[in-house]
């Protein structure tokens, strides 16, 4: 499933072929969010040799059919292992604009006056509006400057924050692993996009089978050991 935004609150023309990113992880939407990790322990020489994991963006680039300028769109998509959507962020960046439109992409359900958060790290959020529901999905945006997206490349994660019927947060967290090359990249064409969307998703099926595997081998070695 792909979702196409049309509203024209921020002027950056919407690109037609462009569909979003499947994550190599999908962490479901939870009231708040999870506490610090502990720190990770040293890793083995050949570990810190591996190749950097893969980036779960992806940069799409085409023709904007009004200004006939060079429009990308950078996204992830959060979906669950069997590949239902949750959540998901676009940058849109229109070529000689300095502005740049972040539209953040949630189910239906939402409480929608409040709007939405979009917060990197610790750092100040931008504060999104809800622009246009769909039968199954909400639109929110909100323009953004370069500033913003620095903030990106320099953090750890971004982190989406809706609030359900009931006034709870809803957190919806994409890592930032491969951002910058990923937004300073050139950008793919939309069958290239697609290819790169379903390894993305071939890789979390494949990731999904492995920890279920795990689990149940562990699971095995606890009922030999009683």
């Amino acid at each position: 499933m792909s979702h196409r935004w049309n509203s024209g609150l921020v002027r950056v023309p919407h690109l037609a072929a462009a569909a979003l990113v499947m994550a190599l992880s999908a962490p479901l939407a939870h009231a708040q969010d999870a506490a610090p990790a502990a720190p990770a322990a040293k890793a083995p020489a050949a570990a810190a040799n591996a190749a950097p994991p893969v980036s779960p963006w992806v940069k799409e680039c085409g023709q904007d059919p009004q200004s006939k300028k060079k429009l990308c769109i950078t996204s992830q998509e959060l979906r669950a292992e069997t590949n239902q959507f949750i959540s998901s962020l676009q940058i849109r960046q229109l070529e000689g604009e300095s502005k740049m439109a972040l539209t953040a992409i949630v189910l239906t359900g939402q409480l929608i006056q409040p709007g939405l958060r979009v917060q990197v790290d610790q750092n100040k959020p931008a504060e999104l509006k809800y622009v246009v529901c769909e039968p199954s999905v909400c639109y929110a945006q909100a323009e953004v400057d370069a500033a913003f997206i620095a903030s990106m490349k320099k953090g750890n994660k971004v982190t989406a924050i809706s609030l359900n019927p009931q006034g709870k947060p809803m957190v919806f967290p994409f890592s930032l692993a491969g951002f910058t090359k990923v937004i300073d990249g050139e950008g793919l064409d939309r069958a290239a996009g697609q290819a790169r969307r379903n390894q993305l998703q071939d890789q979390l099926q494949k990731n999904a089978e492995e920890n279920r595997k795990k689990l149940i081998e562990q699971q095995n070695k606890e009922r030999g050991a009683e």
